[in-house]
Order: C-alpha cells, then sequence, then structure tokens
C-alpha cells in the first residue's frame, strides 16, 4: 500500500513539473512571437535616438515604451530593452534620469489608476499625461540642481510635449508591426506612424555607411517606395514628408532633402498604377526635379546609387 502511495506521490510530482514546463513554453512563445521581437527590437533602437548629442534623455525611447505597456505588451522585455539602448547612447546619467522617469509614472499610476478605453483604440490605457510630467519632472530635478536656466526650462517643456505626442503616435504605430501579416487593413494613421516610428529607429545607425552608401537613406527610401506602392500618392507624399523631417533634424541634413522625400514620395505614389517600375521612375523624377529647382541639377539631393539599391531591394520584396 505504502509503495502504491510512494508511486501516485511520483506520479503527481512528475505530472505536474511536465504540465508547469509547457505553461513555461507556452508564455514564451507568446512573449517571443516574431512581430514582439520586432517590436523589441526597435524599442531598443529608439532608445539610442536623441535630441542632439547633449540629450540626456530620450524621449523617443520612454515614449515607445510607454506606448508598448499601453496596448498589452509584455513590459519585461521592452523595459529591459529601452534600458540596454539607453545606457549605451546617454551613458549612466541618461540610464539614471530614464529609470527615475519610469518609476514617477509607475507610482503616478499607483496613486491615481490611469483611465482604461474599452472602445476599438490601439491604446488601452491612458498614460500620455503621466508619461509627459515624469519627463518634465525629471528634467526639473536635473536642472535645479546643476543650475536653472531658462533654456533649459524651455527645453524641459517641449521635450516633455514630444514626449507625449510620440506616446500618441507609437500607440498606433505599435498595431502595425504587431499584426502585421495578420491583419491586412490599416489605417493611414497607422501606415504613417509605422513609417515615422521605423525612420526614428533606423536613425539610431547615424551615419553608418556600408561603401559609402548611406544605411539610414537606403531603408528611408525603400520605406518612401513600398508605402507609395502600396497605398498611393497621398501616403508617399504623406510618408516622404515625414522622413524627410526625421532625417533633417534627427540626422542633421540640409531642409532641402524634406521636399526632395516629398515629392519623390508623391509623383511615386502617383505612378503605382503601372507597378513597381513606375513607383521607381516616379520617386527618381521627383529627386532630379527638386534637384533642378534647388541647384540647377548640379548634383542630386538624394544619392542616386542609394535610390538603385533601395529599388533592387523594392522591386524583389513581395
Amino acid at each position: 500500500m505504502l509503495q502504491n502511495i510512494s508511486k501516485e506521490l511520483d506520479y503527481d510530482e512528475n505530472t505536474e513539473k511536465v504540465k508547469n514546463k509547457a505553461e513555461l513554453i507556452e508564455v514564451l512563445k507568446k512573449i517571443f512571437t516574431k512581430q514582439n521581437i520586432a517590436v523589441y527590437l526597435l524599442t531598443f533602437l529608439i532608445s539610442m535616438v536623441g535630441f542632439g548629442e547633449d540629450s540626456l534623455i530620450a524621449p523617443f525611447g520612454i515614449a515607445l515604451t510607454a506606448a508598448c505597456i499601453s496596448t498589452g505588451m509584455p513590459m519585461l522585455v521592452v523595459y529591459i530593452s529601452s534600458v540596454i539602448g539607453t545606457t549605451i547612447k546617454f551613458g549612466f546619467n541618461g540610464l539614471l534620469m530614464y529609470v527615475v522617469a519610469s518609476l514617477i509614472v509607475l507610482l503616478l499610476s499607483v496613486v491615481a489608476k490611469p483611465k482604461r478605453v474599452y472602445d476599438d483604440s490601439n491604446e488601452k490605457v491612458r498614460l500620455g499625461a503621466r508619461l509627459a510630467f515624469s519627463v518634465f519632472a525629471v528634467q526639473l530635478i536635473y536642472i535645479l540642481f546643476t543650475g536653472f536656466y531658462m533654456y533649459d526650462f524651455l527645453t524641459a517643456i517641449m521635450i516633455a510635449i514630444t514626449s507625449y505626442i510620440f506616446y500618441k503616435i507609437f500607440v498606433n504605430s505599435i498595431s502595425v508591426v504587431k499584426e502585421y501579416g495578420i491583419k491586412r487593413v490599416f489605417t493611414v494613421e497607422e501606415v504613417i506612424g509605422a513609417s515615422l516610428l521605423l525612420a526614428i529607429a533606423i536613425s539610431a545607425v547615424g551615419d553608418y555607411s556600408i561603401l559609402g552608401f548611406g544605411v539610414r537613406n537606403i531603408f528611408c527610401i525603400f520605406m518612401v517606395l513600398y508605402l507609395g506602392y502600396r497605398n498611393g500618392m497621398l501616403v508617399g507624399a504623406t510618408a516622404g514628408i515625414t522622413i524627410g523631417v526625421v532625417i533633417s533634424i534627427l540626422g542633421g541634413e540640409e531642409q532641402i532633402l524634406i521636399a526632395a522625400y516629398a515629392i519623390s514620395g508623391l509623383i511615386a505614389g502617383l505612378l503605382n498604377k503601372f507597378g513597381k517600375i513606375g513607383v521607381i521612375i516616379g520617386f527618381v523624377i521627383g529627386n532630379i526635379a527638386v534637384a533642378y529647382a534647388a541647384n540647377g541639377g548640379a548634383h542630386n539631393i538624394i544619392m542616386f546609387q542609394e535610390i538603385l539599391i533601395a529599388a533592387v531591394r523594392f522591386a524583389i520584396c513581395s
């Protein structure tokens, strides 16, 4: 009898271990889906992008982290990705400010529960106001200890507002990444937000180039071609403006680049009825037109070789 009881206990223990292992594997599968891994990588890259070399906190990184939490992404992996990116780019001071800002958001959420959203919007929990206040509070504390200047105060307000704006943008952008290949139709806001998300993320590579050709520029050209092909001239032009602004502000490029991407995206989208070849030709025509208007065609605003590389990648993509 005792032997039977012992066998039953061993069986129960083994069954419980197998069950727990299966549950753990299932949880890990849900956390590390292809779409989630893409979001983790984007969070890491965006956490390495700031306003200028003197930035101590990245509004894009903390905004994307808050947006991920709001949309129900696994919080721990997202936060670890953002912490690693922030540490690499901004060092210990930047990490400290990021962690303190995160703790303030958490504290505010505990004191007053954030409002839940029950409609069909991508934002499930409203964290925008708490995020903006936390980013501003951390910067205010820093400038009070290091010397108060009106310029720093106004910059703190600007970065807090920027964090709030990009939080709203990223909330819609994440849904495109999470549901890409599952959901067929996205709104214009989601598509443009996703292009902005990707453009900022690729800015993390800076001026890195291969054989003299900028990786960031090639990727941005590809995005404009793809969006213009899929969605027409409205989205093509809007994506061009968005990407041009990101490259000009974060990459320190000339402002004429905004017009080059905008016009090229517009004409590329206009010619999407002629297929991929039409889109590529439209982008080239737009770039040439802006070059002639800006400098008489002395040199292209966007390098033709980079357009060619992006066009080849675009032509072979499904």
